[in-house]
């Protein structure tokens, strides 16, 4: 999704933030375009906001609804949601240390990255059974895509720190596997903002 007034002040968001802010709509706009030539068979997307209105903007060109899916949704950050880096470190200093660390914890009460990793793919397979065959974007989050890509690369969501942070609308090409793939997705291409260059 675009960028939010949240992830340009660095607070965590989790199943909260804000709307998309202006840079975040003209990065909306300038995936759009360069998605407008393609053809696209639909759009899903979280069903928070700040996904749903980027969405909205690759969907509306090609004359497709948004399907929206909280199984799609940002990592649950519990207590941690709103807040950034130093407050979070002084007000739950284990749980910060561990993430830092690189350790899969429940933040703030929420979820583990192999939970969202497990519900995101659930409906990944879902997606791609109902457009077999055909292009589909999907419309997620930074923490998401990069826990799915994680496993789909190395079969762990501890692989992550591996992996660049996911920049505001880039693209991730994921490819259906081959029947008896051990995952069931390929990854072609990941955290490309070609479209956010300049001319």
């Amino acid at each position: 999704h675009g960028e939010t007034d949240d992830n340009k002040r660095r607070r965590f968001q989790g199943h909260g933030g804000s709307r998309l802010n202006l840079a975040g709509k003209e990065q909306a706009a300038r995936l759009a375009e360069r998605l407008r030539p393609m053809e696209i068979a639909a759009v899903h997307a979280s069903d928070l906001e700040r996904a749903y209105e980027t969405a909205f903007a690759i969907a509306e060109p090609h004359g497709l609804s948004v399907a929206t899916d909280a199984r799609l949704r940002e990592v649950d950050v519990g207590q941690w949601q709103g807040k950034n880096g130093e407050e979070i470190s002084a007000l739950f200093p284990d749980e910060w240390a561990a993430w830092r660390d690189g350790r899969d914890v429940p933040r703030g009460g929420g979820e583990t990255y192999e939970a969202v990793r497990s519900r995101v793919v659930e409906k990944l397979i879902e997606i791609a059974s109902l457009h077999v065959g055909h292009r589909v974007a999907v419309v997620s989050h930074g923490g998401a895509i990069k826990s799915v890509v994680a496993w789909l690369i190395s079969g762990s969501a501890d692989s992550m720190r591996a992996l660049t942070p996911v920049e505001n609308t880039a693209i991730t090409l994921l490819d259906v596997a081959p029947a008896g793939s051990a995952r069931p997705f390929v990854v072609r291409s990941f955290n490309d903002v070609a479209h956010l260059w300049p001319a």
